[in-house]
Order: structure tokens, then sequence, then C-alpha cells
């Protein structure tokens, strides 16, 4: 539950540093995860997208 929320709360726009306190990491590398995350669900969505309009 704590990387769903991270991810979303990424996508929803959530600072980096607000998130960080949040999730109570003690390493700004640890909280960068999140953005890992919501950059790879972004990149599969707009290749979907790519492939429909390809077709």
């Amino acid at each position: 539950m704590r990387h769903t929320y991270g991810a979303h709360a990424v996508e929803a726009g959530m600072p980096l540093d607000v998130l960080q306190q949040t999730l109570g990491h003690a390493s700004f590398d640890t909280t960068t995860i999140y953005v890992t995350t919501e950059d790879r669900r972004r990149m599969k969505t707009e290749q979907g997208f790519w492939e429909k309009k390809m077709k």
C-alpha cells in the first residue's frame, strides 16, 4: 500500500520533499523510486496510445 500511495502522490503532483517526510524516508534516493515508477507507467500508457494510433 505504501508504494501505491507514493506512486499516486507523485502522479497527483505532491512535492517529493513532502512525500519523503510523509513516508519517513531518511534518504531522498528512496523517495525517487516513486518517480521512476510513475515514469514507467506514463511511458507504457503513451506506447499503448501510439500503437492504437498507428493501426
